[in-house]
C-alpha cells in the first residue's frame, strides 16, 4: 500500500511539473510604472561659469509638425529639469533659450520606445552670454 501511495504522488508531481511548465511565459513578463517620462529632459548652463539656468530658461522641442514647449519638470526621474514630448518617440530640433544669452540648438535628437516608455533623452544646453 505504502508503494502505490508513493508511486501515485510520484505521477502527480511529474504531471504537476508538466502541466505548470507548459503554462511558463517564454520570455519574463514586463511590469511597467504607471507615470509618463518625457522624451526630451534639458539641464541649461552658463557655459562659463556653471551656474544653473533651468529654471528661468525657456524653449520648446519640434518633430516635424509636432511641437511642444519645455516645461519645469517634476516627476519621474528627472526633477529639476526643462522636459518636453510626453512618452513621444521621434527625432527632435531642440532650441533653449535664456534672457541675456545666445539661443542654444541642437539637431536631431533621436528619442526611441524602450519596453514601457520612452527612452529619455537628457541634454546639457551650455549657454553663452550675448555680447
Amino acid at each position: 500500500m505504502r508503494e502505490w501511495a508513493r508511486s501515485r504522488h510520484r505521477s502527480w508531481v511529474i504531471t504537476a511539473s508538466a502541466l505548470l511548465g507548459a503554462c511558463a511565459p517564454e520570455r519574463p513578463v514586463q511590469v511597467c510604472e504607471y507615470w509618463v517620462l518625457p522624451a526630451i529632459a534639458v539641464e541649461a548652463a552658463d557655459a562659463t561659469t556653471g551656474a544653473a539656468l533651468t529654471a528661468t530658461a525657456s524653449g520648446f522641442v519640434r518633430d516635424g509638425a509636432y511641437s511642444d514647449s519645455l516645461q519645469w519638470c517634476t516627476m519621474g526621474m528627472y526633477p529639476g529639469t526643462r522636459c518636453a514630448a510626453l512618452e513621444r518617440p521621434g527625432t527632435y530640433d531642440v532650441e533653449v533659450r535664456h534672457h541675456g544669452y545666445d539661443t542654444w540648438t541642437t539637431r536631431g535628437v533621436a528619442v526611441t520606445n524602450g519596453p514601457c516608455h520612452v527612452n529619455t533623452v537628457v541634454l546639457q544646453a551650455k549657454l553663452s552670454k550675448e555680447p
